[in-house]
């Protein structure tokens, strides 16, 4: 995943880790559900055996439990473009974001979608729907995080990352040896940079003698595999289509969703890596949005589209973006 993409999905998914986080990439899941497949142990992690073919079970449980719709991944990506200061997110636009859906297939899980899609606040919606927000402040930079109140706080130089606890995980913000963290208390031995999963949904590390949760899978209706949230089904290496149905590889497991789900008229296209569900070739996910009265224009898989700025709580558009 690129730059970009993993930045983005912090946000999305409310993650926190340190800097120098390292994952256990073993070939055996640590706990949650393991569909009947191989694992090839490659040294650096598990590739695709090509050899194994998913059976019509694993390959229905492959798909998406509440596939994202057009309108609210045009909303949730309007409202994060817009308050995400810029140079925190290098080359991030509305525009980069959707994309980020109709070729990655990682969300923040339908209730986020459905919250954002609704918003009225502005980039109040970035604490309210999300549970994660980025405030520009300058602060003194820091390896892991601090607690203020039920939210962890992390420096980065020139913004902070904040997370909401209690709304994102449903637990508080726990103060230890050397920083705080998400985490419901449960303590551990030692310091460990290799995340685990937790009850077969939360990736957690051991930090700061708790266990500190990094990211909750459930929200976002995927299981925790070993180290990370993944797609429910076998493994993969590219993104590919499948008629016009596009199987997305979410960290190296299949999650597979029909095109035609996000809005009438979405296909699936390309291959070789550069699938991606689409409804037109009139723009480009590269280009700038723009613009037009309090309207933002986005390109929304190779179509115009508008997202009124008003209507979710910013008072105009200017420069390609809500404010």
């Amino acid at each position: 995943m690129n730059r970009l993409g993993a930045l983005l999905l912090a946000l999305l998914t409310a993650g926190c880790s340190d800097d120098n986080t390292t994952t256990d990439v073993g070939p055996n899941p640590d706990t949650g559900p393991t569909p009947d497949i191989a694992w090839i142990d490659a040294g650096d992690g598990p590739v695709v055996d090509t050899t194994v073919q998913p059976d019509q079970d694993i390959k229905q449980a492959s798909y998406i439990k509440t596939p994202f719709k057009e309108d609210q991944v045009l909303a949730t990506c309007a409202i994060m473009a817009s308050c995400v200061p810029a140079g925190v997110i290098p080359g991030f636009t509305a525009n980069a974001c959707i994309e980020q859906f109709l070729a990655g297939g990682e969300t923040p899980g339908p209730s986020v979608l459905s919250c954002m899609a609704n918003a009225t606040t502005g980039c109040g919606a970035m604490k309210t729907c999300l549970g994660s927000w980025i405030k520009q402040e300058s602060c003194s930079p820091t390896m892991g995080g601090s607690c203020d109140g039920q939210n962890m706080v992390k420096c980065l130089d020139t913004f902070t990352e904040n997370i909401d606890c209690q709304m994102v995980f449903g637990v508080g913000c726990v103060t230890g040896t050397g920083g705080g963290g998400c985490s419901d208390g449960t303590t551990c031995s030692g310091s460990s940079l290799m995340a685990k999963c937790k009850g077969g949904t939360r990736v957690y590390k051991c930090v700061y003698g708790y266990e500190v949760l990094l990211e909750d899978c459930a929200r976002k209706e995927l299981p925790c595999v070993s180290h990370e949230c993944a797609g429910p089904g076998e493994l993969c290496s590219t993104v590919a289509c499948e008629g016009g149905t596009i199987a997305f590889c979410v960290e190296n497991r299949v999650l597979r969703m029909k095109c035609s789900d996000i809005a009438p008229g979405f296909s699936c296209s390309g291959g070789g890596g550069t699938a991606r569900c689409e409804q037109g070739t009139a723009c480009s996910a590269s280009s700038a949005p723009t613009c037009n009265g309090n309207k933002l224009v986005v390109c929304s898989g190779g179509k115009q589209q508008d997202v009124d700025c008003t209507t979710l709580g910013f008072s105009s558009c200017s420069g390609g973006a809500c404010n």
